[in-house]
């Protein structure tokens, strides 16, 4: 569920999915480990960021941008299982990418500690993905991909997963 619409970078921050519905679980995932890291990463280079650059986004970026960035994408759904012999209602494990792009490998390790010890501390409390309907946070990989010499970008790429459970 969508809340609210953003006109300003303060308004960004409030705008939020704030539940994952079985019908549009896909994109509501994404854009809920999005707004989440939009509201709990500090962008250390939000001066320098102009228009509608921003610091969080659900693309590769396809233009050029002001580094350090994250990116949210779907990896994928597994492991689907029914919750009982006479129930309707399934568990599905959702995969997501979080890539952690720097300048340099401090920042991009910085930057992706910040967003594991975040997203690790989510699960609890009111507004956590726990409320949104995630639960079970797995880490399941982190893999650092950079790019040769020594102004090459450095990327983090980690791959979580939560439970979901749908019902009828």
């Amino acid at each position: 569920m969508l809340v609210g619409l953003a006109s300003s970078a303060e308004d960004k921050r409030k705008m939020a999915v704030t539940t994952i519905s079985a019908s549009t679980f896909l994109k509501d995932f994404t854009l809920f480990i999005r707004d989440r890291l939009t509201a709990l990463i500090n962008d250390p280079n939000s001066g320098a960021r102009v228009g509608d650059a921003t610091f969080v986004m659900t693309a590769y970026p396809k233009r050029k941008v002001a580094y350090p960035i994250i990116t949210v994408i779907d990896a994928g759904i597994g492991d689907m299982r029914r919750l009982g012999m006479q129930s309707e209602d399934v568990v599905q494990r959702m995969n997501v990418e979080i890539r952690v792009w720097g300048r340099a490998v401090s920042e991009r390790d910085a930057i992706a500690q910040e967003v594991l010890n975040d997203l690790r501390g989510d699960q609890f409390g009111t507004d956590s993905a726990r409320d949104a309907g995630l639960h079970d946070f797995r880490i399941e990989s982190t893999v650092n991909v950079d790019e040769p010499g020594e102004k090459g970008i450095k990327s983090k790429v980690i791959t979580l997963s939560y439970l979901f459970i749908f019902g009828p």
